[in-house]
């Protein structure tokens, strides 16, 4: 969020660029790949896939660089690790529809996304899920992100744009 007072980052802040920017990482493609196999009948277990994409995320921020883990972060082991996914496991399993295992494939896609809004974005466009998305809840929103930039002919053609 830009609200005009950025600073500029030196080249020692931070992970020194290992840090995390997500664009399209392996669990992005299990979690398609899972979204496929239920709605389109493509190759392979949706249940399997899901769990891979699962691991794939897990293992990825569990394997960051320790420079760009804040000390106070709770970091899960195995036992976390295997409960969380059994839960998730269960609750597809457990679910009625299709469209209830498409929403928790969707669910643990936009968790493992963390960072690249672009997927999630995507992923809602086209599935409208996760069905449980939170509501705005400030009284007066803003219109827009003030972080968006201007298209060039907009900044050039017009001279009372600050």
């Amino acid at each position: 969020y830009d609200d005009s007072q950025g600073t500029p980052a030196a080249d020692s802040d931070g992970a020194k660029g290992a840090g995390i920017h997500p664009i399209w990482n392996a669990a992005s493609t299990k979690f398609l790949l899972a979204e496929s196999a239920l709605l389109l009948g493509t190759t392979g277990n949706a249940l399997t896939l899901l769990e891979e994409g699962i691991l794939a995320s897990i293992d990825k921020v569990t394997s960051f660089n320790v420079d760009a883990i804040p000390t106070d972060a709770t970091i899960p082991d195995a036992t976390d690790i295997t409960a969380y996914i059994d839960e998730v496991k269960s609750n597809y399993t457990a679910a009625a529809s299709d469209t209830d295992k498409l929403n928790i494939i969707i669910t643990e896609s936009f968790i493992s996304n963390w960072g690249n809004g672009i997927e999630v974005y995507n992923a809602y466009r086209r599935t409208s899920m996760p069905n449980n998305m939170q509501p705005v809840k400030s009284a007066t929103p803003s219109n827009c992100s003030r972080s968006f930039l201007y298209p060039g002919d907009l900044v050039n053609l017009n001279s009372n744009l600050s």
